[in-house]
């Protein structure tokens, strides 16, 4: 038997709320320690990713896709990344339906490839965000911006996520680099 809450409740009944509010403060924290679990799996695994010599990578890539990207990443997964990691890393690009329940993960959607000239950057950032070939204003402008350096992969792909079109998709992004072990 428990010893009595200062309220003089041992937990079991009282006036019911005691046991309520204990079982919901305790599956809130499971909830909460999961969640950073999962982050923390996936920011593990991105780091010994790169940490990692090329034999035990190529063991490591054989556990996911085949390709060495995750497939998926978890719900309360952030972005990975919070600034383009430059040319010599893949851009990943995770999405899932935004009225999907809460704890549907990321699939990988796309995947932005080392070392692609500007106007293809360009292409394959419209097909993986928006669906559909580049309009040739917004290629033309996005393509300069990149070249001349104003604009970066990463914040392409978060300008295209966060346009009217892109929001209207009803995704949700998350986006995560891979490097490639080629030089930039």
């Amino acid at each position: 038997m428990r010893p009595a809450d200062a309220d003089g409740c041992d937990g079991t009944e009282c006036d019911g709320t005691v046991s309520a509010e204990r079982d919901g403060e305790s599956m809130a924290a499971r909830a909460a320690a999961a969640a950073a679990l999962a982050g923390f799996a996936v920011r593990s695994r991105f780091a010994l990713r790169r940490a990692l010599a090329d034999i035990a990578a190529e063991r490591l890539d054989a556990l996911a896709d085949g390709s060495g990207r995750p497939s998926f990443l978890p719900a309360e997964a952030d972005d990975l990344i919070g600034t383009d990691p430059g040319a010599g890393s893949e851009l990943l690009v995770y999405a899932r339906p935004v009225a999907a329940p809460a704890a549907t993960p990321y699939r990988l959607h796309a995947a932005l490839a080392a070392g692609l000239a500007a106007p293809d950057c360009v292409a394959r950032a419209y097909e993986a965000i928006l669906g559909r070939p580049a309009d040739a204003g917004g290629a033309a402008a996005y393509a300069q911006a990149l070249a001349e350096g104003r604009l970066d992969r990463l914040a392409l792909l978060r300008a295209l996520a966060a346009s009217e079109e892109g929001r209207g998709r009803g995704l949700a992004y998350r986006f995560a680099a891979m490097p490639t072990g080629r030089p930039a």
